[in-house]
């Protein structure tokens, strides 16, 4: 819960969010979402260059010698099963479909849209993930980092433990974006 809501007032304040170095333990995803609401005037989505622009920026600190690493607790069933494979973090938008998307919905699991939402992947801009390190290890179903954005978005300096897990990276950023030294172990 603490690192959750670190992430929501970080965009709320539009402030990036330094990791110190250190080991963060996680049993349930972190969620990086943003919504484009129900315009009432419009009939549809606000469009994105008028939306309330509150990224996601995700630092880790590069004093010293190690690095913040966000490592799955041994315990996180909802990760174990590759069938139904689940990320540590995940970078999403949601675009509202209807007038009941007034509001912002959080999606029962990390990977499916809200009720009156679809994903808006192609008008997720200005995300960064720099200087954290992921480890998934152990856990089938597991992926490091879900990161479809778009525009102005970047993957810096990230390396995932992923040995016996379902993924690293699922998904980077597009078009006009940036992914430098990341890597993939396992």
């Amino acid at each position: 819960f603490g690192i959750q809501q670190a992430i929501n007032d970080a965009r709320e304040a539009k402030r990036a969010l330094l990791f110190p170095a250190g080991t963060y333990i996680i049993s349930d995803t972190l969620r990086c979402f943003r919504w484009r609401l129900w315009n009432p005037v419009s009939g549809k989505p606000c469009p994105t260059r008028f939306c309330a622009y509150e990224t996601h920026v995700l630092v880790g600190s590069t004093l010293g010698t190690t690095r913040p690493v966000i490592k799955l607790a041994a315990i996180a069933p909802s990760f174990d099963d590759a069938e139904t494979p689940r990320p540590m973090i995940a970078f999403r938008q949601f675009a509202a479909t209807d007038a009941q998307g007034n509001a912002p919905m959080e999606p029962t699991l990390p990977l499916e849209a809200p009720p009156s939402f679809q994903d808006d992947t192609a008008s997720l801009f200005g995300e960064e993930l720099r200087g954290i390190d992921f480890d998934t290890s152990g856990h089938a179903g597991a992926a490091g980092v879900y990161f479809p954005a778009a525009q102005e978005s970047s993957v810096e300096d990230v390396t995932i433990e992923a040995t016996g897990s379902y993924a690293g990276f699922w998904g980077l950023p597009g078009r006009d974006m940036g992914g430098a030294n990341i890597e993939v172990h396992g």
